[in-house]
């Protein structure tokens, strides 16, 4: 039979994984009907990797080979085999990523293809999983990597402007017991299926809007790369959709330099039965265009708008250009 163990060690020591999840994957002759288990050891809830990510991706898992998730007491000796972490690993993602993982990404980077395909109905050698896989690292899981591992998100000398406790690890943290607040073992395995809960919705709903969302979004834009004329600068849209993000990304993967890159996208705006035109911005995010619309026609609509600019059938033109 085989086993995939993945363990949590204590933040107080090197040697004693505090977490346990026994996946326990049924041969091919085995029934696949009769569910095996995975199961949790007991101990607190020290962040989202160490019970509900781990054991939300564990489960997926689990869905597909007929087993079933309970939580268990600590067992030692024999039965319940345990893999350390090496004291001197540090795993990342790829080479093009920094953060050393946790076991929330150690976790994903095994099995993260998966659990993609699982939730979007499709083959794990889809190409839009590769995407989904590197996309759903970079967005959700390594900022756990980072938390988990005590990396700061920015410098040290840089003050925060307000406290952040409505992230994922906090929500977790807060799942444990009070410090003076007694609980039963009973309670204890309610809280743990809570974690698995909250944060398997955080995951699966990343994962399906990344899916279902971003992706055809992203679909859309590279369409338009292949059927606008790139020499004038300006991308047209069959859609309107969510395409900033996207357009960067496609420059970059299609090489075209600063010099030839894209000022104006282009796009239907069925609401009113006309078209709309947004300058890129220099970054994702950012308020600063590569090259904004005419100053002159800023703040205008309608027929005065059309007689600057010498195009018929205006609208308006934003402040900001």
């Amino acid at each position: 039979m085989a086993k995939v163990i993945l363990s949590k060690l204590s933040p107080t020591t090197s040697h004693t994984p505090t977490h346990t999840f026994i996946l326990r994957i049924p041969p091919a002759h085995r029934n696949p009907q009769r569910p095996l288990p995975l199961r949790r050891s007991s101990g607190g809830l020290h962040a989202p990797s160490d019970c509900g990510l781990q054991g939300c991706r564990a489960r997926a898992l689990a869905r597909r080979r007929q087993a079933r998730s309970v939580r268990c007491r600590r067992r030692r000796g024999r039965g319940v085999r345990r893999r350390e972490v090496p004291r001197g690993f540090f795993e990342t993602f790829s080479d093009k990523h920094k953060t050393k993982l946790s076991s929330a990404g150690l976790v994903y980077k095994h099995f993260g293809k998966e659990i993609i395909a699982s939730e979007l109905d499709l083959k794990q050698e889809d190409k839009d999983v590769d995407t989904l896989y590197v996309k759903v690292y970079d967005d959700f899981i390594e900022a756990l990597d980072g938390t988990d591992n005590g990396i700061n998100q920015y410098p040290l000398e840089l003050t925060p402007a307000y406290k952040d406790s409505t992230n994922l690890h906090s929500r977790v943290g807060r799942l444990n017991p009070w410090w003076n607040q007694k609980v039963t073992d009973t309670e204890r395995d309610s809280r743990f299926q809570e974690v698995t809960l909250l944060a398997g919705n955080e995951l699966t709903s990343r994962i399906r809007f990344l899916g279902l969302s971003w992706l055809p979004a992203r679909s859309i834009v590279s369409s338009a790369f292949d059927t606008s004329d790139l020499l004038s600068r300006v991308v047209v849209l069959e859609q309107p959709c969510p395409w900033s993000e996207h357009l960067l990304d496609v420059e970059r993967e299609r090489g075209i330099t600063e010099e030839r890159n894209i000022l104006y996208v282009l796009y239907p705006d069925d609401s009113n039965d006309s078209w709309k035109i947004q300058c890129v911005g220099k970054k994702a995010g950012g308020f600063d265009n590569r090259k904004s619309l005419p100053e002159s026609w800023r703040g205008l609509r309608d027929d005065e708008l059309s007689e600057i600019s010498k195009i018929p059938g205006c609208v308006f033109v934003h402040a900001g250009g």
